[in-house]
């Protein structure tokens, strides 16, 4: 195996930023906190969850803990809007073979990371689907990389994180890895491009041709 290809999962794979507002709006007025802005849930979306239920709860005395349970039971039965980008699945197909293993990596946990790729039938495409809870890593920290090279037993020529996020590109840097940020997630294209991706698509198309001349497959 040649070729070590990780996902990023919200933004990237799928667009889950509506669901994940409407259960965020919805845990919110359960404790009578006023809502906050769908554009201002986009920009925390991608690191660690905790940093939008701080957000959230910011001018409350809830406890985080408690805000934090009530948000995940709303959420783990919110997916009415959540959908894969267009042209995922059909590339997931097409670069999955002998010489290339892919991975999801997501700061969302790890149950139900796996729930939502199997609901949309994909998960099979995946070596590894980690979580910060997987090893105890939150991105942007590369910990949780170099726990998963532990699996493989020669380290892959090729190892390359994709992601939309700004936690994305900081974690293939601080694990010394190739990245390609995502524009047609949850960042602008001049924002991401602040964080020097090695390289920068705008298109899941786009990503399609990327991957064929960094991978060959």
């Amino acid at each position: 195996m040649s070729h070590l290809i990780l996902f990023d999962l919200d933004g990237t794979l799928i667009d889950s930023l509506d669901d994940i507002h409407t259960a965020l709006t919805k845990a919110q007025a359960t404790f009578a906190i006023p809502p906050l802005h769908r554009e201002v849930v986009k920009k925390y979306v991608g690191p660690s969850i905790d940093e939008l239920l701080m957000k959230a709860t910011e001018n409350s005395t809830i406890s985080l803990e408690e805000f934090r349970i009530a948000y995940r039971d709303i959420y783990l039965d919110t997916h009415i809007h959540t959908a894969l980008y267009k042209g995922i699945p059909e590339l997931l197909k097409k670069i999955k073979n002998k010489d290339v293993s892919l991975c999801v990596l997501t700061n969302k946990p790890e149950q139900p990371a796996k729930r939502l790729l199997k609901t949309f039938e994909i998960s099979h495409y995946f070596d590894h689907i980690i979580g910060p809870d997987t090893y105890g890593f939150c991105k942007p920290h590369p910990g949780s990389i170099f726990e998963l090279l532990k699996q493989y037993p020669e380290k892959p020529k090729n190892i390359i994180m994709v992601g939309d996020g700004d936690a994305d590109i900081l974690v293939a840097k601080a694990a010394s890895i190739q990245s390609i940020g995502v524009t047609y997630g949850y960042r602008t294209k001049e924002k991401l491009a602040g964080f020097k991706p090695t390289y920068l698509v705008d298109t899941v198309s786009e990503l399609e041709t990327l991957l064929k001349k960094l991978t060959n497959f």
